[in-house]
């Protein structure tokens, strides 16, 4: 049997060996099937693709483990049953301030603040809540209800826009992720058993694109919403945008409160935002916060 030294550095710490298969009687090597992902070979992107995962997994929802925070977390409920909403509103300020995430109390918290008639900080606490849990029907329901008082100043969408957004937001940032590492793996795998086992070579390569169709498309996915919710933040108060940073600056345009916009630039008590419709102006820090 004829053997082969693996002579490229790359390979050498892949520590992949050449195997060889019995096939129509004869003993033969078997060619190396390189693999469609060159990041594959790569210990470094590997890491790299499972730091990121780790820290994208940390900014999902934490559980309520402690008894302290069940304890505060079911007070908060009672006293929203109860109608008391400002108590209801600063118990669930408080499990936050603890540097816990939870989808559960961000949504429970907008529906107080909705409660109150501060439309505002309820959709930005629903758009908060959404980030962890994407999917919960009575969060999307609520969302919207609180949304559609709003003016909307963005431009609107064709139907591979409103297909790649629904896409993108239907997953949480820790959830592609981990898909992403997961069709890595999967693909290494198959990648070697074909070679231990043989498989026909046309086979093993559809499969290969298949992994790479769906690693293109939550890779794309992933980076696209990482940009798009940077820096995104809700107007809490309705205000007027100025052309400069400066009370006696000239109005430009006026922003309803739960307007989404995107914070640009801070310059001392000022913030830059920018609306949908790519308008800029200048507005108090107050007015706006970052979700």
């Amino acid at each position: 049997m004829r053997q082969r030294r693996l002579q490229n550095a790359h390979l050498r710490r892949y520590l992949l060996v050449r195997l060889c298969a019995v096939r129509r009687g004869r003993l033969r090597a078997l060619s190396s099937m390189p693999c469609i992902w060159p990041f594959c070979n790569s210990l470094k992107l590997w890491m790299l693709m499972i730091f990121m995962m780790c820290s994208l997994l940390t900014t999902t929802a934490l559980a309520l483990s402690s008894d302290d925070t069940a304890r505060e977390f079911d007070r908060a409920n009672q006293e929203y049953k109860a109608g008391r909403y400002d108590a209801a509103v600063a118990g669930y300020e408080k499990i936050l301030a603890g540097n816990l995430e939870s989808g559960a109390v961000y949504y429970n918290l907008g529906n107080a603040y909705f409660k109150q008639g501060e439309e505002g900080k309820a959709i930005l606490n629903y758009e908060r809540a959404l980030r962890l849990m994407p999917r919960d029907r009575d969060l999307l329901a609520n969302y919207k209800f609180a949304a559609s008082s709003v003016r909307h100043t963005a431009p609107p969408m064709t139907f591979w826009e409103r297909l790649w957004d629904r896409h993108i937001h239907f997953y949480t940032a820790g959830e592609m992720a981990v898909i992403l590492l997961t069709v890595m793996i999967l693909a290494e795998v198959i990648h070697l058993l074909s070679l231990y086992l043989g498989w026909p070579r046309g086979r093993v390569y559809r499969i290969l694109v298949m992994f790479g169709f769906v690693f293109v498309l939550y890779g794309a996915g992933l980076l696209v919403k990482l940009k798009k919710d940077a820096g995104l933040g809700v107007v809490v108060t309705s205000m007027e945008a100025r052309f400069e940073p400066r009370d006696a600056a000239t109005v430009y345009f006026e922003l309803p409160e739960g307007q989404a916009v995107r914070i640009l630039q801070t310059d001392g008590s000022w913030v830059k935002i920018e609306r949908p419709d790519g308008k800029l102006g200048w507005v108090p820090s107050g007015a706006v916060e970052k979700i």
